[in-house]
């Protein structure tokens, strides 16, 4: 009986090691990735912007401003 006990004690122990390990390394990685989103996303933004052009010109008839908003679709293939 005394056997037993002592076995389950160290699973249970041994599980609970284990369980902390994994949830801790899954932490890390977690914000590793976060850490990468991040700081890729910028650099969208900063594309996007890139591709965005106003142009504006005085409408001589009502002396009114016209827009026109260019958004540049660009695709970029990555390996």
């Amino acid at each position: 009986m005394e056997e037993k006990f002592i076995e389950q004690m160290l699973k249970k122990s041994i599980e609970s090691i284990v369980i902390n390990k994994i949830e801790e390394e899954l932490e890390q990685e977690v914000k590793k990735f976060a850490y990468k989103l991040e700081s890729r996303k910028d650099e969208y933004i900063a594309e996007v912007m890139k591709g965005i052009r106003i142009y504006h010109e005085r409408d001589a008839g009502t002396l009114g401003m016209n827009y026109r908003i260019i958004f540049e679709n660009t695709t970029r293939l990555e390996k």
